[in-house]
C-alpha cells in the first residue's frame, strides 16, 4: 500500500502541471506566480534538459514577484524561451541554463532566460522576432515562437528582447507589469 500511495503521489505530480498547461484559459490578465510558471515550464521540459546534459541555475526564489499576465500564456512564453535555449546549447561543451526574475527600478518585472550557447550573430539578432525566421533546420521550427511570445508579452503591457551575454551565450528578457495593486505601492 505504501508503494501504491507513493506512485499515486508521483502520478499526481506529473498530471497536475500537464493539466494546467493544457487547460484552455481566458486571456484576461490576472496575478501570475512567476515561481509556479517557471517550475511548470522546467517540469515540462525536464526530459530534454536531462538528456541534453544541461545544468539549470534557477535563481527564481520563493519571494519572486508576481506579474500581471495570464499564467498559461506566461508558461507558454517560458517553455518557448527555455526550449530555444536548450536548442542553442546543442553544440556547447558546457551547457548552463540560468533563470532569474527581478523587480526593475521602473516597477516592471524582468524574467531572464540565459544560455551558454554561441550567442546571437548581428544578422540573427536583427531578425529574431520576424515571423517565419528560424535558425533551426527544416522541420525543426516554424520561426513563430519568438514572434508569438513577444506578441503575448506586449498584449499584457510588457515586452520581450534579446542580447548577447558578456560571458558568452544569449539572454532573453521578458518584461511584464506587476498586478495593479502591487504597482501602486
Amino acid at each position: 500500500l505504501a508503494i501504491i500511495d507513493g506512485l499515486v503521489e508521483r502520478m499526481g505530480g506529473i498530471i497536475q502541471p500537464l493539466k494546467s498547461f493544457a487547460r484552455k484559459s481566458s486571456t484576461a490578465p490576472e496575478p501570475a506566480d512567476v515561481v509556479m510558471a517557471v517550475t511548470s515550464a522546467l517540469f515540462l521540459l525536464d526530459q530534454r534538459i536531462r538528456s541534453g546534459g544541461i545544468r539549470v541555475a534557477n535563481q527564481v526564489g520563493r519571494e519572486a514577484p508576481v506579474v500581471w499576465c495570464n499564467r498559461n500564456r506566461l508558461e507558454q512564453i517560458l517553455i518557448n524561451l527555455i526550449a530555444n535555449a536548450i536548442d542553442a546549447m546543442s553544440s556547447s561543451a558546457d551547457r548552463m541554463l540560468q533563470i532569474a526574475a527581478r523587480r526593475r527600478d521602473d516597477g516592471l518585472i524582468a524574467i531572464e532566460i540565459a544560455d551558454s550557447g554561441d550567442g546571437l550573430t548581428r544578422d540573427v539578432a536583427t531578425k529574431l522576432f520576424t515571423p517565419f525566421y528560424t535558425t533551426k533546420p527544416a522541420g525543426r521550427g516554424l520561426g513563430l515562437g519568438l514572434t508569438i511570445s513577444r506578441g503575448i508579452a506586449r498584449d499584457f503591457g510588457g515586452d520581450l528582447s534579446a542580447e548577447n551575454r558578456y560571458e558568452g551565450g544569449a539572454r532573453f528578457i521578458l518584461v511584464l507589469p506587476q498586478p495593479p495593486s502591487k504597482a501602486a505601492s
